[in-house]
């Protein structure tokens, strides 16, 4: 994840307001039935197959539970909804094994902004970002990474999503109770603009259910948003992940 023109946009509102801050169906079928008395083995494997999710099955899965999701209190506007592909859908982080990440098969993210402001600024940003992969292992393995990072790299991952050319920064686990297995960590940057030093929070959150990998981030200056807020917005996404985990 990173900022991209968000980012920009929200330096120029820093000048002006100051660090106020705030607050298709995945399943496989194991029963198939013969056409052919003569070859039930080869007609076993062909409708098996056929029931096999695809890569747009996958699409359509992470689409529809990111659609499903709760919309957020009117002070948060939608800001971006859309799917992830090419490179951006395997890609865990330059510090990871790009291998452990290359089983993902579809992704969806959807970012919200805070208190919109006529020139595309805003107050703080969460964002969601959904991705299935071949198989619960393989989410599994991808989540074992992600909470085994070095201090080095989930400070790196922080960092990319901080809207400034960081000076220091520092990263910690953070220590949240999840209905989901999860990994969570913060991130405390500064960077100079306009001759201050403003203090950027990223709070990234990993959690997976069956195939379904999450990562749900909430970005902020100058105090982390929430921890209600973020704890409803994780509560919500941890049961979509479960619902997809159940079909």
């Amino acid at each position: 994840m990173t900022r991209r023109a968000v980012a920009c946009l929200f330096l120029v509102a820093l000048s002006a307001v100051g660090c106020s801050g705030g607050g298709g169906d995945v399943r496989t079928s194991s029963t198939a039935s013969s056409e052919s008395s003569d070859s039930p083995t080869t007609s076993a494997t062909a409708t098996t197959e056929s029931l096999a999710p695809t890569p747009a099955d996958d699409q359509a899965v992470t689409t529809s539970a990111v659609g499903s999701l709760p919309v957020p209190p009117p002070e948060w506007h939608l800001l971006n909804n859309e799917n992830i592909d090419g490179p951006s859908l395997r890609n865990g982080g330059t510090c990871l094994d790009p291998s452990t990440f290359s089983t993902s098969t579809a992704g969806t993210r959807i970012e919200y902004v805070r208190d919109p402001q006529p020139d595309g600024t805003g107050h703080g940003q969460f964002e969601v970002s959904l991705r299935l992969t071949k198989s619960s292992q393989a989410a599994d393995q991808q989540l074992a990474a992600l909470q085994s990072l070095t201090a080095a790299c989930a400070d790196e991952l922080g960092r990319n999503d901080v809207p400034g050319a960081v000076t220091d920064s520092s990263t910690q686990p953070r220590p949240l109770t999840l209905p989901l297995p999860s990994a969570s960590f913060r991130t405390v940057a500064h960077f100079p603009f306009q001759g201050n030093t403003l203090t950027y929070f990223v709070d990234l959150i990993y959690m997976t259910a069956g195939r379904a990998r999450v990562v749900v981030g909430f970005f902020d200056c100058c105090q982390p948003i929430d921890e209600n807020f973020q704890t409803t917005i994780l509560n919500d996404v941890a049961s979509e992940l479960q619902t997809i985990a159940s079909k």
